[in-house]
């Protein structure tokens, strides 16, 4: 007999720490055995490599075990088959199974292929099946919301989230709920697992269907994606290139997961073109594998390679418009890739029986790459040099700088806000869509080219660590189409403002009378870089402009701009560095300034704010950060302490005093390497009080406004995160109210 009591007063251990190590002692062991001998009853052959995954929440009083499997082409990817849950709280045997959004998407697609027929076939019968089962419910989980669905109104979810708009997918649990005694014996709850088990049939079937399509298309990726080193295009329009294929890194979001893979195109050993393969597992509306090809955030090519695996041996094409490109006969003549009609370039021949290509993997990528380039080359996205054209330059726009990083013309850079909504999209930070689109507005709307007149200017006012320094980096990076990770922009200089900043030469610099020389900053460079290059935007960010009194070294810049007249830099006849003695502030040159409000910064003056347009950046989405964390391992072993991070900020975001991005990611990571050094940690408890204390703690202070935000805040890590009155974080609090009964303010530091 399993005494169920017992295992709910488990649950009901007062001390935290406590609770948690008797869950994990004499809880866990329990339920973790009725899995095994389920798995042991049942004796199904397609659990033969399963593995039980037990957790707890004790917030909750929740425990259970998981049976889940790992694909055979890909450890990354995990079938659910069942969850067995306890739920004390609710005195309830949950036994379900779950399933991410994209498995079920191929039966809403709209290809035609014979590949998606198939899926759509099976999940027709999957939902006839489903028609015929009475003890199975479906739920929609999303957002931290529990929409109950039944057979009739599951497919009409689906399809309410099927759109690409639709970011956030739900997650889709199927199961049932049964009651528990205070005791049961384990064959009764083998046969309430075993009846529902068997009512999951239809949901089960279908997923194993859908993995083993996943399978194929993923050794189908694998074999492309890994392909890397340098090789040669030995003739494209009648010259010879290297190719260098880099690494490719996995990307995984909230609806998509893939890989992506640079690749470096060389002439005379020049790096003139960088391109993205994409290899695309599954995002929402094609879930069984893309590939694409982008040049900056262009795209060449969105190629579905499902087709490849519909029949034993597959020949595929690559098609688009080609004809555009073919300006000379010598293209006619290297060309036998092309079919009659000019709009398909043969890549490859593909065998679903020896799983592998016919060519070499070297040949199909070389091919891929080639017919890339002639699409994008007749689309105008680059220009390619052909014979018999005796340019000594591949191509027309490449710069004679030694810069190993290759960009082309402004007028083929993307300042469309749809391109840059989607590459900054695809990074790991959180930027709402209307946050991104207010930006590229502010920075953008002030721009008259037929006057020559232009005012891009954009403050970003916040707490510390909402990202307003990195949306301007991740922004102008977007433009340049490069790796949104990069700190190799030229074409952005980020400048820290230094309290000592008192007029216009902290920023265009001074002429030096006794060294003969004037002594430059990196704002003058990148207005006298944004002079030359007027065809290519630059981007200045002032971090934490407003250390100093901003009216005063900006007074000149912002004169300039309102006026259209120059800035004086010097009144020497003629300066050996070629400093000209004044300057106008270009069209393409963007300004960007962050600020901090605390007792430390100056108050921005009104002339500053009638010029700007300024943004305050206070939300954070915390659940979209969480979702969007890479590091799973993380996420499974402090679930309990990032729900205890948001109740915290909840409560400091009343009096303004919550605290951003950064500041979660540092505790979290905190804590993360604090359960690495095992034995030698600290308890999890100890972990958190010593986070809470060092990183949220120093940013409260005020006056007796926040005396019940600093109640509810000890009261909530007493209730809720095993706080005792002697951790630090407590002892801080009450001394802190103290000061607020004695002086009227408080502030952490004392």
């Amino acid at each position: 007999m399993i005494n169920i009591k017992e295992l709910k007063e488990i649950f009901d251990i007062e001390d935290l720490e406590g609770r948690r190590i008797s869950v994990e002692n004499n809880a866990i062991p329990i339920i973790e055995q009725i899995a095994s001998s389920f798995l042991n009853m049942i004796q199904n052959p397609i659990l033969n490599r399963c593995t039980i995954k037990s957790g707890f929440d004790v917030s909750v009083k929740k425990a259970w075990a998981v049976l889940q499997q790992s694909s055979i082409q890909d450890e990354n990817t995990v079938i659910n088959y069942l969850n067995i849950e306890f739920n004390f709280s609710e005195d309830s045997l949950n036994i379900n199974m779950n399933s991410e959004f994209y498995r079920f998407a191929e039966g809403l697609a709209k290809n035609k292929g014979e590949f998606s027929q198939d899926s759509k076939k099976n999940f027709d019968e999957m939902l006839n099946q489903l028609k015929e089962q009475q003890n199975i419910n479906i739920c929609g989980f999303i957002n931290d919301e529990r929409i109950m669905l039944n057979i009739e109104t599951f497919k009409a979810y689906l399809e309410e989230y099927y759109p690409r708009e639709k970011k956030r997918k739900p997650v889709l649990i199927f199961g049932n709920q049964s009651a528990i005694d205070d005791s049961m014996a384990e064959q009764e709850i083998l046969k309430v697992i075993q009846n529902v088990w068997n009512d999951l049939s239809p949901i089960r079937n279908y997923i194993i269907s859908d993995q083993e399509k996943r399978d194929k298309v993923i050794n189908l990726i694998s074999l492309l994606k890994d392909h890397t080193g340098k090789t040669k295009i030995k003739s494209l329009f009648g010259y010879e290139y290297d190719v260098d294929f880099q690494i490719p890194k996995r990307k995984k979001g909230i609806s998509e997961e893939s890989f992506e893979q640079d690749v470096f195109l060389y002439s005379n050993n020049q790096k003139i073109y960088r391109c993205t393969i994409k290899y695309v597992l599954y995002f929402a509306k094609e879930p069984h594998g893309m590939i694409q090809l982008k040049y900056g955030n262009k795209d060449v090519l969105n190629n579905h390679i499902t087709e490849l695996l519909s029949e034993d041996v597959c020949r595929y094409y690559i098609y688009g418009n080609f004809r555009d490109s073919r300006q000379n006969i010598e293209l006619a003549l290297e060309s036998n890739n092309f079919n009659k009609d000019e709009k398909a370039y043969y890549i490859g021949t593909y065998s679903n029986i020896k799983q592998n290509f016919t060519e070499s993997i070297e040949e199909i990528k070389i091919n891929m790459v080639k017919a890339a380039l002639l699409i994008a080359d007749g689309k105008g996205i680059i220009k390619l040099l052909k014979k018999p054209s005796l340019d000594s330059t591949i191509v027309e726009n490449i710069e004679n700088d030694n810069e190993d990083e290759m960009v082309s013309d402004y007028s083929d850079l993307s300042m469309k806000f749809k391109d840059i909504y989607w590459a900054i999209e695809q990074s790991p930070y959180v930027f709402e869509k209307s946050i991104i689109r207010d930006f590229h507005l502010n920075l953008t709307c002030l721009t008259n080219k037929e006057k020559n007149t232009a005012k891009h200017f954009v403050i970003l006012n916040g707490i510390s660590g909402t990202g307003k320094t990195k949306i301007c980096s991740l922004y102008a990076n977007a433009v340049y189409g490069i790796d949104l990770e990069s700190k190799d922009n030229k074409y952005l200089q980020i400048i820290p403002v230094k309290p000592d900043w008192t007029d216009s030469t902290d920023l265009f610099g001074y002429y030096n009378n006794r060294d003969k020389k004037y002594i430059k900053t990196d704002f003058l460079d990148m207005i006298l870089r944004a002079e030359k290059e007027r065809e290519k935007p630059h981007f200045v960010v002032l971090d934490e402009m407003n250390l100093a009194r901003v009216e005063y070294y900006l007074s000149d810049y912002l004169s300039a701009v309102e006026s259209g007249k120059e800035v004086t830099l010097h009144n020497e006849e003629q300066l050996k560095d070629g400093i000209p003695r004044k300057i106008s502030i270009p069209l393409n040159f963007y300004l960007i300034g962050t600020v901090n409000t605390d007792e430390t910064t100056y108050s921005i003056s009104d002339k500053v704010l009638d010029r700007a347009f300024v943004m305050t950046f206070t939300e954070v989405d915390f659940k979209t950060y969480w979702a969007k964390e890479e590091n799973e391992n993380l996420k499974q072993q402090l679930s309990e302490e990032f729900l205890w991070i948001q109740g915290i900020h909840e409560i400091l975001k009343e009096k303004g005093l919550h605290f951003g991005y950064r500041s979660l990611g540092e505790m979290l990571y905190k804590m993360y390497g604090n359960l690495q050094l095992g034995e030698d940690g600290m308890s999890r408890t100890e972990a958190f009080d010593s986070v809470i204390t060092e990183k949220v703690l120093p940013k409260v202070r005020g006056d007796a406004g926040i005396e019940s935000t600093l109640v509810e805040l000890g009261e909530y890590l007493k209730n809720n995160c095993g706080f005792k009155e002697n951790s630090k974080t407590l002892v801080h609090l009450a001394r802190m109210r103290q000061e607020l009964e004695t002086y009227g303010t408080t502030q952490f530091w004392h």
